[in-house]
């Protein structure tokens, strides 16, 4: 019962700075314990626990489907993030080396 109340509330959701390996043990930690919650389920509130900068990029898959699978979701967010943090270092400016 309590950890479905942290799930509805959105308390666990990703912290500013966190990874996906991180936040997919503080949400497998939390969901573990509910024997009821199925993968549609499980789906749904990783999704939603999803930092602003991830959860567009993951509603769906590459062919824009909806996830099926959990483990398919944890996957392609490792992914997404892997893009979005190459993308930051991209914009970043380039150190100026004095010859």
């Amino acid at each position: 019962v309590e950890a479905r109340h942290t799930l509805a509330l959105g308390t666990y959701r990703m912290r500013p700075n966190e990874t996906i390996p991180s936040y997919q043990s503080r949400f497998e930690a939390l969901v573990t314990p509910i024997a009821d919650l199925s993968e549609g389920d499980r789906i749904f509130w990783f999704q939603r626990g999803l930092s602003e900068s991830l959860a567009g990029e993951c509603a769906t898959d590459l062919m824009g489907r909806k996830f099926q699978s959990y483990g398919d979701l944890v996957q392609f967010a490792r992914g997404a993030e892997m893009r979005f943090l190459a993308k930051q270092g991209a914009l970043r400016p380039v150190p100026r080396v004095n010859a």
